[in-house]
């Protein structure tokens, strides 16, 4: 198995994260029929360098174990949990 990023359709630019066999030369990828790109992690997901983190996101408050930030780039709240929080 490899890791990589594919085209979700043949007629699209945009990309999802997908696991692919190392023998496998096609580029299709299965789905649930329900899955829908738009709303999807792959297409909502966003990435913030930690040195970055002070600069692009404004804490907003701590909810039910996660820490509620505001992005200032898209004016969207994120969301950010740690694992082993007791």
């Amino acid at each position: 198995m490899r890791f990589g990023r594919v085209n979700h359709n043949q007629d699209s630019e945009e990309s999802v994260a997908a696991c692919i066999h190392v023998d496998d030369k096609g580029d299709s990828i299965m789905t649930p029929d329900w899955w829908k790109f738009e709303g999807s992690l792959s297409h909502t997901f966003a990435f913030a360098p930690s040195e970055l983190v002070d600069k692009s996101l404004k804490f907003l408050r701590h909810e039910n174990g996660v820490d509620v930030y505001l992005n200032k780039l898209t004016g969207k709240e994120v969301y950010s949990s740690r694992t082993g929080e007791k």
